[in-house]
């Protein structure tokens, strides 16, 4: 039986996007282990097993995710120091550190708008991690709207970020709440890539290439057969 040059193709393809698919991350679990997190608020001083200790004396893990990517006002104090304290561990030391391209993409979203900060954990393809933040500017009469670090806006929110920020690579994953623009919540913490890939997934890695080749080779093995089928036909008839 001979499958349509169509048929074999899409075969082909669909076939090596599936071998691509992978599960996503542990963010929270590396997070919790790691000594090495970027701009963390629980900077470690010891080992990954001093860290679990610690982080279990002061809370269970619930509370700590709670704590981490609740949103906080950008008016609000520093609370506790970064030096260790027990203060700034129970609140997890948030700190909002809006630069003027933020603080002016909020105030044009909405003259009173009130200007919140929630981070996001971000696990680089590298295996690096990074607790970032983003921004939410909040008013009465407007919908929240989401903004990254440089003052860029994403009024359609996660999936807006995802698909138009620069900062990230489709290789790297983000841990973040499913609505971070929600201030009063956020909902169910999420795992997601940090950027939505424009290119097709059978074009990632290194086997991307070789199917585009055979994918080739495939369509000219097509057309030559379909030429001699042709030339026979004709001699016969």
């Amino acid at each position: 039986m001979r499958l349509s040059t169509g048929t074999a193709v899409l075969a082909v393809l669909v076939t090596t996007c599936s071998c691509g698919s992978a599960e996503p991350p542990d963010l929270f679990a590396d997070y919790l282990g790691s000594t090495a997190v970027v701009h963390d608020r629980f900077p470690a001083a010891g080992t990954s097993e001093d860290r679990l200790a610690d982080f279990a004396a002061y809370y269970t893990p619930d509370e700590l995710a709670a704590e981490l990517f609740r949103a906080f006002p950008c008016e609000e104090p520093p609370s506790g120091e970064e030096s260790g304290s027990n203060e700034a561990r129970d609140r997890g030391a948030a700190r909002c550190d809006a630069g003027r391209a933020v603080r002016r993409a909020a105030a044009e979203h909405a003259p009173d708008a009130r200007l919140h900060g929630r981070a996001v954990l971000v696990g680089y393809a590298d295996g690096g991690l990074e607790l970032g933040t983003v921004y939410v500017a909040t008013a009465p009469a407007a919908r929240p709207l989401l903004i990254d670090g440089t003052g860029r806006t994403y009024p359609g929110g996660l999936a807006d970020f995802r698909r138009h920020n620069d900062l990230f690579s489709p290789a790297d994953h983000l841990l973040v709440p499913s609505d971070p623009a929600d201030v009063a919540g956020g909902g169910e913490l999420v795992v997601v890539t940090a950027r939505t890939s424009t290119t097709w997934p059978w074009l990632i890695g290194l086997g991307g290439p070789a199917v585009l080749l055979f994918a080739w080779a495939l369509l000219r093995y097509a057309a030559r057969a379909r030429e001699a089928e042709h030339a026979e036909s004709v001699l016969v008839g």
